[in-house]
């Protein structure tokens, strides 16, 4: 979980809800992607010069140590890991840097529409969500180029790949899919409420938060369609939900309000906090 406040990440042990681990970091930490062995952070200065001063840490979940700072842009707001890259959209600089997991130097720095605030893999294609621009743009990593380009109004903010297409979760509200061959909307899901910050996909649903009004919403892939609303504030003014994962069969969602972890169970039931 990140504190931004106090540039740090605190590991949370899942079956207990305790924080095992602090760990200090450079700067103050924003997306975090856990995957195998690694545990990948941005980091940057927020609403402070230089914009171009942002870097990925990579961490030993061993160890609970820092292994690696790679310089990544400014203001890295998306990762995504697929096999030995590590994709980061950096929305100051308005590039997508690809990472060798590898050496842990990045290889590639490709230059993508104003505002890349979401990645995401799939079908051999990286994908970016550029809220600036207003749209989805699909890169070729057999030539770090991109190579299609589709308009998105709403302002395009999130971005996942499951069931066969890209979703993108917009700030109006809407979250639309993409056929990945076309880059042609195939369907809208409308949220009640406007300001979707984050979006993932599961095995059975896609989640999306809202972090104006504090609510968890679950997407069925087969009707397109929200077929349940959690709210996940604990207080009146606790509506800052920014972050959400799927991870062992749950979801989790960060509350920044009141600097919280949710958890929802199979069934989304109520949320506990952690």
């Amino acid at each position: 979980m990140p504190n931004t406040g106090k540039r740090t990440l605190t590991r949370i042990d899942a079956s207990t809800g305790r924080a095992v681990a602090t760990i200090t970091l450079p700067d103050q930490p924003f997306a975090v992607q856990a995957v195998e062995d690694t545990v990948w952070v941005t980091v940057f200065p927020f609403g402070g010069p230089p914009p171009n001063k942002g870097s990925l840490v990579r961490i030993n979940p061993s160890t609970n140590r820092i292994v690696a700072t790679i310089p990544a842009g400014g203001a890295p707001y998306a990762i995504a890991v697929e096999q030995n890259n590590v994709w980061v959209a950096s929305a100051a600089t308005n590039q997508l840097f690809r990472i060798d997991a590898g050496t842990n130097k990045v290889v590639a720095a490709i230059p993508v529409a104003e505002g890349p605030e979401g990645v995401a893999v799939g079908v051999g294609r990286v994908w970016v969500a550029s809220r600036g621009a207003g749209s989805l743009s699909e890169i070729d990593p057999s030539t770090n180029k991109v190579v299609s380009k589709s308009i998105i109004t709403g302002g395009p903010r999130s971005v996942a790949f499951g069931f066969g297409t890209v979703w993108v979760a917009s700030v109006n509200g809407a979250v639309t899919r993409y056929d990945p061959t076309t880059l042609g909307a195939i369907a809208d899901v409308l949220i009640e409420n406007p300001g979707v910050s984050g979006l993932v996909l599961d095995d059975e649903s896609a989640w999306a938060v809202s972090d104006g009004v504090g609510f968890l919403y679950r997407i069925d892939p087969k009707s397109n369609t929200v077929v349940q609303s959690i709210d996940m504030t604990r207080t009146p003014h606790s509506t800052d939900v920014e972050g959400v994962a799927v991870e062992e069969g749950f979801v989790w969602v960060v509350n920044a309000s009141d600097k919280t972890l949710l958890k929802i169970g199979p069934g989304a039931p109520s949320p506990t906090p952690l």
